[in-house]
């Protein structure tokens, strides 16, 4: 029976993996084939780290404990959808960075006007 603990020390491990690798293999490859677009780098990134997360749960690296097979496969491929975005794609595209920025503003208005009633 695999415990959430169990699951927390597999992410613990293949998140950063994936991160380090997508950004690794990702960069090879931009500078092997010189490619300007970047919309075809995030979409590189994202597939491979899609492929390191599967890879990680076919290799048993990284199970979430459901019975079903397919579950911790299509588990792992959102696993990798995520870290791909952390890894290589969220920040630079401008409708995401657009809304860190106001989340980010919003709090640093709130932190403002708290300082101002102190």
């Amino acid at each position: 029976m695999v415990t959430v603990l169990d699951v927390l020390k597999d992410l613990a491990i293949a998140i950063p993996t994936i991160m380090v690798g997508t950004q690794a293999i990702t960069a090879a490859i931009h500078g092997i084939f010189k490619i300007e677009n970047e919309n075809i780098n995030h979409a590189i990134s994202w597939v491979i780290a899609v492929a390191a997360a599967i890879g990680f749960v076919a290799c048993n690296g990284l199970n979430f404990g459901f019975e079903k097979v397919w579950v911790n496969y299509v588990l792992g491929g959102v696993c990798g959808l995520i870290v791909g975005g952390m890894s290589n794609g969220w920040y630079d595209w401008p409708h995401i960075k657009a809304l860190f920025d106001a989340i980010t503003n919003f709090f640093a208005n709130m932190r403002k006007k708290d300082k101002q009633n102190d």
